[in-house]
């Protein structure tokens, strides 16, 4: 009897034991887990970003690493918030800019002094490089931002392709400068990386234009705009004497285009004299903001910067002394025939057009130049601002951060910011929120 008794409680509580696990399966119990502190990062971060725009500031947090830890450092200071921050940009010219040049030594110090002193809507742009021999993916390629090709080279092997595809691959550019002769051929790395072939008689050009895009859209708008809106620094390295008599203190520079030299007076670091005729003298003065005009073509003095240097606008439109034609060169021309992807050709229209500069790519940009440095002495500084434009407008805009810590979680938030007092830019700006645990 008791053993009959122990059986029915076995078996009730074998009964019991089953009808909870039904009731588990049937009925399944139910967690809420709150995303508040998801929302809560995201939110601050909104509250943060928003606050730095509406006191004008969000522009230089966004480049400046120094001022948005100070900034952040007041409102979510981490010894009460225990929260890090990251923050980043995307979309438009990185303040540091790697060029991996295959180019000789002089051409590389040339780069130096010409990319000295950029600065477009008040922030500095350095601009650094480092040697490359196009063998292979090298840490000067990696790490670089556009490459750039100077003087001839036969690209036909298919270690260069690979090189170059995969250059490519990472968002960056590739800028060649290279001219083609009877001896030389344009291979088909030439034609795939960079869209180009020959044809058609070159006429008797003398100035070389640059085609204004049709829109936005268009390969060459990003070079167009950055010609004729980055104010292009003009140092004054020279103390001057007795021109213009009335400065107490005053430095002189040369403004060298077009084969031809303009020099140029900074007085007392406040107003610009320019010899705008080319014979010496001094004939216009000019304060900031002020237009003048050489050759009959337009400029603009954008800033003066003490007695150290002066900044200059090109105004459209500017034509050079041609140099894309030489005696036995081929004519270069966009090898589909798209004159879309023309920058800069000869004044004379031959269909096709012979080429000056040519863009090519999709995700990223690839652009061929005539070798306007054939001769040394006569390469001015409407040159130099094309090669500066051309490099910055093919260089990387992939994320680069500004605040990196070790965060382990966290939440991004973007905004979408512009700027233009030198020239009209957007880009991305994203600020992260986070701990440094999990």
């Amino acid at each position: 009897m008791k053993n009959k008794s122990f059986v029915n409680i076995i078996e009730a509580v074998v009964v019991i034991i089953a009808l909870i696990a039904a009731f588990s399966i049937i009925f399944p119990s139910f967690s809420y887990i709150s995303g508040w502190p998801e929302a809560f990062s995201v939110l601050k971060a909104r509250d943060i970003i928003l606050t730095a725009d509406r006191i004008g500031n969000l522009y230089q947090y966004s480049y400046d690493v120094s001022a948005l830890q100070n900034f952040l450092d007041i409102l979510i200071p981490i010894n009460e918030t225990g929260m890090l921050s990251w923050s980043e940009m995307e979309g438009t010219l990185k303040n540091k800019i790697v060029i991996a040049c295959n180019c000789t030594s002089d051409q590389m110090n040339n780069l130096t002094s010409w990319f000295n002193n950029l600065k477009i809507n008040g922030r500095d742009i350095d601009v650094l490089q480092c040697y490359t021999d196009l063998e292979a993916i090298n840490p000067c390629i990696r790490s670089s931002d556009v490459l750039l090709i100077w003087k001839y080279k036969d690209l036909s092997s298919s270690t260069y392709l690979n090189t170059l595809r995969t250059h490519l691959t990472n968002g960056n550019g590739i800028v060649e400068i290279m001219d083609f002769d009877a001896s030389t051929t344009i291979d088909d790395t030439q034609k795939k990386i960079f869209g180009i072939g020959t044809g058609g008689a070159w006429g008797s050009p003398t100035e070389d234009i640059i085609l204004k895009p049709s829109d936005a859209s268009q390969i060459t708008y990003q070079s167009y705009k950055l010609f004729y809106h980055l104010p292009l620094p003009l140092e004054a390295p020279y103390s001057a004497i007795n021109n213009p008599p009335t400065c107490s203190r005053n430095t002189t520079g040369n403004f060298y285009i077009r084969e031809s030299f303009y020099p140029f007076w900074i007085c007392d670091g406040t107003e610009v004299y320019f010899d705008t005729d080319g014979d010496g003298v001094s004939d216009t003065t000019l304060n900031e903001g002020d237009s003048f005009s050489i050759q009959g073509f337009y400029f603009s003095l954008k800033y003066i910067e003490g007695n150290d240097r002066i900044r200059v606008l090109f105004n459209p439109n500017y034509n050079f002394t041609e140099f894309a034609k030489e005696p036995g060169l081929k004519k270069i021309i966009p090898i589909d025939g798209d004159t879309n992807r023309i920058f800069m050709r000869i004044d004379i229209f031959s269909p096709p057009p012979a080429s000056v500069v040519i863009f090519n790519g999709t995700f990223a940009k690839t652009a061929w130049l005539a070798d306007f440095s054939r001769d040394w002495s006569n390469v001015g500084d409407d040159q130099r601002n094309l090669l500066i434009s051309v490099l910055l407008s093919t260089s990387s805009k992939r994320p680069i951060g500004v605040l990196l810590p070790e965060i382990k979680i966290g939440y991004k938030t973007s905004y979408i910011n512009t700027v233009n007092d030198d020239m009209f830019e957007v880009y991305k700006f994203n600020l992260g929120l986070g701990h440094p645990f999990d």
